[in-house]
This record gives C-alpha cells, structure tokens and sequence, in this order.
C-alpha cells in the first residue's frame, strides 16, 4: 500500500427525524453535551468525546476509535467546558470550537449521514499571529475486530495518489476511512501498522498568518470493502462541500479548489447543464447556445460555446455577463442576444431572458483540466477579467529610479499596476528582480490565446491591475545568487561589470567588478565603501566612478548610480586576471612528473577556495589526463555536491 491518503468528506441532508434526534442531545439553546451520541439508518451509534475524536457503540461497534488529531505530538488542549460543544443550525453540525495548539486555535466540524451511515469532519486551523506556522498533524484510527482484506483507492487522475481504503473485517462488515480528495494537492501519507488493527494518516501543514486552512476527512461502514470502494471514486467533491459557507470551503486545501470568480461561486451541472433564475429556481437541460458573442470595453469578443464553463450576470439595474472558460478566463460585456436557449428534457426548447437569469452552469466535459493552472501569460483586469494572451513583441518601457527601462517582454515574469503603494507598478523579472516604476504606455494591444485565440484587443493601462508574462520567477538564494540591492528598495539579480577604481588610504586600487564578492556603503558616511575580493580580502575607500555597469541575469543591461548602491553580494565572483594567471601556473604542475609537486599543486588550489571553480571548469578541457582527474578531485572537495570523481593518480 502506499503512504498517502486523500482527504475526502459528505453532505449529510437533516430530515426532521434527524433534526429531532439532534435536539434530544442539546442541554441549552444551540449548546450539546460531550460525550454525543447520533445513531444513522444503518444501524451505527456514532459517539463524539472531548477533542473531537470518534467512538462507535452498540452491537459489534467496528471502530474502536477513529479522527483522533494529534498537533506537534500532543493532543490539543481544551479551554473552558471540555464537554460542552454547539450544533449549527445551518448544516446540522457538532461543532467544537474551544481547542488550541500553541499559536493555533482549531475548530472541529462534525456532520453525520443519517442514510449511509458517514460522518463528514472538517477541522479548521486558525493562525492568529502574523507570521506562517507550520505544524505537524496526525490522524489515529483503531478497529474492534481482525482485518480480513484491504481495498486501496486510487484517484482515477492520478494513480499515484491514494485517495481512501476499504477495510474488511471478520465480523462481515467494512470501514473506510479518506483524507483526500480527487485532484488534491495536499496530501497526507497513510502509516499502517502492521499485525494489528490501527492506522495513521500524518502531514505537515503550513498555516499563513492571520489566516486559516482546513482539512477535511469522512470515516465511515459498509456492507463491503468494494461496495465502500466504488462509493469513494463516486463521491462528487462540489456537491461533498456545498453546505458549508463559501469562505470556508475556500479555505479546505485537500480538495480540488472551489471554482470562484471573486466572491462568486461558479455554478456546474451534474448530468445536465443548468440556469440557476433570480429567484433561485433552476432549469436543468442542455443550453443550446452555439457561441457567445460579447460586447467588451476592449473590443468584441465571440467564445464558442464549448470552451465555456458557465455564465454569471452581475448588477442590479444593468446586469453585465462574466463568461467564464473551461481554462479560467473570465471574460466580461454584454451578450448580443437578450435571452439563452435551454433545451428541457422534455424536448421542449425555451428562451430564458438575461434579465432572469443570475447563472449559468454547464455540465463537466471529459477534457476539462481538475483545476486551473493559469500558467500561460495573462492579464487580469480591474474589474474582474482576466484574459489569456500572446506574449507582446515590442520591449515594455518603463520609467525607473535608473531611467527609462526598455525590457523585453520575455524577461519580465509580472507587472502589478496596483500594488500597496500607490502611484507606482511593481515589477519581477524572470530571474527574481524585483523594481518599483511606472509603465508608460497608455495602452496596450493584444492578441489573445486562450478561448477567443487570434482575436485583438486593446486595453487602456488604467483597467490593468496585472499582467503575468511567466509562471514563476527563479527563487533568489543568498548563497547562489549575486544580488544588488539599491537604497530605494529595488532588488537587482545579476552580476556588476567592468573596471572600478578604488581610492584607499594608502593607494588607488584597481578592482575587476567580476572579483568582486561584496560592495556595500559604510553606514556612517555614505560615500565610503568596503569591497570584500573574491579571496575575502577586504578594502575600504571611496569609488572614483559615478555609475556601474550591471547586467541582470534576465539579460537587461544597466548603468547603477554608486550613490543609489546599498549592498552588491556575488557568490560566484571570480579571480581577476592576475589571479587567474597564478591558478593557470598551479595547474600546469597537476601534471608534473614528481608526484610531490602535483600533490603540493593540488592541496594549494583547494586552498583557494570556491571561487576558482569558474578558473577551473574553463581550463579543464585542455589539460593532461592526469591533471583533469586532480582537477576533478578539487572540484568535489570544493563542492560536495559533486558525485564522487574516480582516485586521481597516486604517488610511486
């Protein structure tokens, strides 16, 4: 079996003879006593104790314990009334909202299926701090009888994943237990015990700051391991959470996401496609609409209807369309047709009114993606937008604290128009650089590439709130990567270039910007520096030039003012050409006849640290046989990292 398991939940419907069974357990209004006891139709007494874990009584009880959560190695503990837990009279659910975990408060969520016999958790994980914390969970399950056999479920999208097991018991009746579901990304690994009968689902997960996430699980019986199998590739993920109030299902990160555009919930049929009215009533069918043909703020745009997903009307007086695409974009205007055809199960075809309509869902095609990835460039818009595009040919010009930037739209990662500070975008390149500037076109021409492909937009600047032209920018590691950082905040990833002059107390020295490890500003007087060489010599004095060729590793080429220089680090800095002529005299002697001399060669070279492997790596090629095996060696002893070289040539 393998270690993951999915996370996977039910929505349970509240008949009044349920709802009665939930009143008899209240002692106050809304209130419950702990230990709780609900009894389903198939014939489970389920019992929920202190901290929220799960006991079954009754005749041959299969679960001896089951949801046992476990924070950083210990139980959570419990503040105020330990027994006492509230029902909420909107979904029906246990809930038990006084338990904490150092900085972490949890709320557990308990739902019962009164027909087929599940119950539904969903713990809430609240960050009330500022900063991220991650804890460590634990799910522990213990079962009264001997197993007989086990059935894993797999997600029929990935077969890598485990998404549930059936457990058969001797008794001749089966558990299953999920903790995922179909298209996750965060998923738990499932720790069986062998020879007896427990099991542990376990995951580290990361809670933001200010902020909450949250899992959910469904432990359940069965007649059989297979029939509780089928149940779980069955289970319907939008309709497991539809009960549950938007924003904390937006939150449960062990389910494919919720599908929103803002703070609206895209509507889906199941079988059939349907429109959802202004009153809240609904016509299931098929939606007999060949293409939609939109009147846009930035041109007219036509979608053929099998790339749309769904339609929601916006506004009270003047209601505008968002028609979403089976890839994720939103595209909004006004329709050129007044109504939608639906065509009834009864054959009958009618024409809706847009005035009528609040959504429109179609049914789930095969060929749709689990989730949106939005990993093409694109453009999101201020009003709720966002568009798939070409990448733009012609540079983007920007107004800088360095001037006028021309860039390449294949170095730029993303361009926010409106972040925190005001009056100014904020722009990432590809190789991690992150600048303040202003964009100083008044618009942009596009072609897009998604849904409505070839077709040509022109969309004002003052509408963008953000293009995105590369998925994910290259992470910045202080410890590989060379880095300039300018008094107004700007980072710059790449390396300085050229010959600087630098003025000590005792000489002017000449410094190749290559050689350089670090250069920053004294605090005390901002026009001295201390340049830190790549063989950690150190000299301080004041640079004769005014401006430094920088180029970044996006490509895009600089001249940096001294005076707006904080700090420049280069990890990858390397000898000058003095040094560099030294190293190329050591490694001629790799090669000499007296193994005393290579051995002596070889032990000064590693000497000099990292930063002659660039020296290193350019000379190797040319040498002996025997000189690029000691060269070999030095390079791993001067980065373990390096797979392990074959012996070099030994003494006689």
């Amino acid at each position: 079996m393998r270690n993951h398991l999915f996370i996977v939940s039910i929505v349970a419907l509240f008949p009044a003879a349920l709802l009665a069974q939930i009143r008899g357990n209240l002692t106050v209004s809304g209130r419950a006593n702990l230990p709780y006891t609900f009894s389903d139709a198939t014939g489970n007494q389920w019992q929920v104790y202190p901290q929220g874990f799960l006991r079954q009584a009754g005749n041959n009880p299969l679960f001896g314990q089951a949801a046992m959560l476990i924070v950083n190695g210990n139980t959570p503990s419990a503040g105020g009334a330990a027994n006492l837990a509230s029902i909420d009279q909107q979904t029906g659910e246990l809930v038990i909202d006084n338990l904490r975990a150092g900085n972490i408060t949890i709320t557990r969520r308990i739902q019962f299926n009164r027909t087929d016999g599940w119950v539904r958790y969903v713990d809430v994980f609240k960050n009330s701090t500022g900063q991220d914390q991650s804890i460590n969970l634990q799910y522990n399950s213990s079962y009264n009888f001997g197993v007989q056999n086990a059935v894993p479920v797999y997600d029929p999208s990935n077969k890598d994943h485990l998404i549930g097991a059936a457990v058969m018991m001797q008794t001749g009746r089966a558990v299953f237990e999920t903790f995922a579901g179909k298209g996750a990304k965060t998923i738990p690994q499932i720790n069986p015990q062998p020879n007896n009968n427990s099991m542990q689902a376990a995951m580290q997960l990361t809670v933001p700051g200010g902020k909450q996430v949250a899992l959910m699980h469904l432990h359940g019986t069965s007649a059989t391991a297979e029939s509780a199998a089928q149940q779980i590739v069955a289970f319907k993920e939008g309709k497991i959470v539809s009960d549950l109030p938007l924003e904390l299902r937006k939150s449960i990160v062990n389910i494919a996401g919720t599908q929103t555009v803002g703070d609206r919930e895209i509507l889906r049929g199941d079988m059939l496609d349907v429109v959802e009215l202004r009153d809240a009533d609904q016509l299931k069918g098929n939606v007999a609409e060949s293409s939609y043909k939109l009147d846009t703020f930035y041109g007219p745009i036509e979608l053929p209807a099998d790339q749309v997903v769904g339609l929601i009307s916006v506004g009270q007086y003047r209601p505008r369309q968002l028609i979403i695409t089976s890839n994720g974009e939103v595209f909004g205007g006004t329709l050129s047709k007044d109504s939608i055809t639906v065509e009834m199960s009864t054959g009958q075809k009618t024409n809706v009114p847009l005035t009528q309509i609040s959504r429109v869902g179609y049914r789930k095609r095969s060929s749709e993606p689990q989730e949106w990835t939005l990993d093409k460039p694109m453009i999101s818009l201020r009003s709720g937008e966002r568009l798939m595009i070409a990448l733009p040919g012609n540079p983007i010009e920007i107004m800088t604290g360095l001037g006028l930037l021309k860039i390449p739209p294949q170095s730029i990662a993303s361009i926010s128009f409106q972040p925190e500070e005001p009056g100014v975008h904020q722009i990432q390149l590809i190789d991690g650089s992150q600048f303040s500037g202003v964009v100083t076109a008044d618009s942009f021409q596009f072609q897009l590439a998604g849904a409505a492909s070839q077709q040509k937009v022109t969309i004002n600047s003052a509408t963008i709130e953000r293009i995105t032209l590369a998925a994910k920018p290259a992470e910045v590691d202080d410890d590989t990567t060379p880095l300039l950082r300018l008094t107004n905040r700007d980072q710059l990833v790449g390396t300085l270039s050229g010959q600087l002059q630098l003025e000590t107390r005792f000489d002017k020295i000449a410094i190749a910007a290559g050689s350089l490890r670090s250069l920053t500003h004294s605090p005390q007087t901002p026009l001295d520096v201390q340049a830190t060489l790549w063989d950690q010599s150190t000299l301080g004095g004041q640079l004769l030039e005014s401006v430094i060729p920088f180029t970044a590793t996006s490509g895009m080429t600089i001249n940096v003012p001294v005076a707006m220089l904080q700090s420049y680090s280069n990890p990858q800095s390397r000898p000058g050409d003095a040094a560099a002529d030294k190293i190329k005299e050591i490694i001629k002697q790799l090669g000499a006849d007296d193994w005393k001399t290579r051995e002596q060669a070889e032990a000064q070279l590693v000497q000099m640290g990292p930063n002659i492997v660039p020296v290193l790596k350019d000379l190797m090629t040319s040498q002996s046989p025997e000189a690029k095996l000691r060269i070999e060696s030095i390079l791993t002893q001067l980065d373990p990292k390096r797979a392990k070289p074959a012996p070099s040539g030994g003494g006689e």
